[in-house]
């Protein structure tokens, strides 16, 4: 039998023996990434019960509303992600919206595959959803985060490096026949492209018809649309 979530400290000794479960949806708390643990019917009566899987101090760049030219990139700095596939444009993607990354881009993601013609179906999305969950499920347990660290490469985009990197470069190996396209190393673009000179912004006296299109081809073919 469970014990009940409103008992009060001093009404409830706590049970070493008792095996609890949980989804382990993961969210945030203030400054930590974590699990959550309302669904685990653990007795006492906080809340909003949770298991901190990161913590950090404020202003060590990763506050999402950070633009390039304030944040320089943590290379040693692990986030993680529920890698969800989703599709974005004419790419199908993991949605890194969760992840907690620096930067002013709305809707980050690491593009899996890009292709030029023809939608992706429900059939593909789902086929890449399930092994995805499969490859995750057998190293990592059900329902894991993935993790990853990211390292600096254009103006505007950032590689990604560990298990989510493993997981994009495994997806692209077994479903290859999903596009013929050449595809750009797995990376997210962290900063919105803006004119007015200073850091990752394109200045007056250059081309800027030049730097749009060196900055397509060093990341990602969908990120000026």
């Amino acid at each position: 039998m469970y014990p009940s979530p409103d008992m009060k400290q001093e009404d409830n000794e706590i049970d070493e023996d008792q095996v609890y479960c949980t989804n382990a949806s993961i969210t945030t708390v203030g400054r930590a990434v974590a699990v959550d643990l309302g669904d685990a019917m653990l007795p006492g009566d906080e809340k909003h019960k949770h298991m901190t899987i990161f913590f950090r101090k404020g202003g060590n760049g990763a506050s999402p509303d950070m633009k390039q030219e304030d944040n320089a990139i943590d290379e040693d700095q692990v986030y993680c992600t529920n890698a969800s596939i989703t599709t974005v444009g004419r790419a199908v993607a993991v949605d890194l919206g969760d992840a907690m990354l620096p930067g002013d881009e709305k809707h980050k993601h690491m593009t899996i595959f890009f292709r030029k013609g023809g939608k992706w179906s429900g059939e593909e999305i789902a086929l890449l959803s399930s092994e995805s969950a499969a490859w995750i499920t057998k190293r990592f347990g059900l329902n894991a985060p993935v993790t990853f660290t990211i390292a600096q490469w254009g103006p505007h985009s950032v590689l990604i490096k560990g298990d989510l990197e493993s997981l994009c470069v495994h997806l692209r190996t077994k479903f290859a026949a999903m596009s013929q396209e050449r595809q750009r190393e797995p990376h997210v673009a962290l900063f919105r492209a803006k004119r007015g000179g200073g850091r990752g912004h394109y200045g007056k006296g250059k081309d800027h018809r030049k730097e749009k299109k060196d900055h397509k081809e060093k990341t990602c073919r969908i990120c000026d649309q």
